[in-house]
């Protein structure tokens, strides 16, 4: 019961509709080594709001505390420790990252 509250806690805050819509491909698929879904716009949101709330971190704070977020979903198995779970860090990483530096780049101006 436990360990399903924990699994859970990682979209905690969700409907299950909107998480079913964030599985869902904008480009690639299951099958694809290059793929967006929407949880990669989630990512990138996430970035952002980041980046507004925490104006002076750098890109590598913002980096560790997405990669420390990523391996807490990692260990309650939200993310499967799979060539695929690992890429779906990868991918979501970056789209965190880029959210973060459209917030640097917003301030910069």
């Amino acid at each position: 019961m436990a360990k399903d509250w924990l699994k859970e806690s990682g979209a905690a805050f969700l409907p299950k509709a909107v998480q079913q819509r964030l599985d869902k491909y904008l480009v690639g698929d299951d099958h694809s080594t290059f793929y967006i879904n929407g949880w990669s716009l989630w990512h990138m949101a996430a970035g952002v709001v980041f980046g507004l709330i925490f104006s002076g971190a750098s890109y590598k704070v913002a980096l560790a505390v997405h990669t420390l977020w990523e391996l807490y979903t990692l260990g309650i198995g939200v993310t499967a420790p799979t060539a695929r779970g690992f890429l779906d860090i990868v991918v979501d990483t970056v789209f965190f990252m880029v959210g973060f530096a459209m917030t640097k780049g917003a301030r910069s101006r």
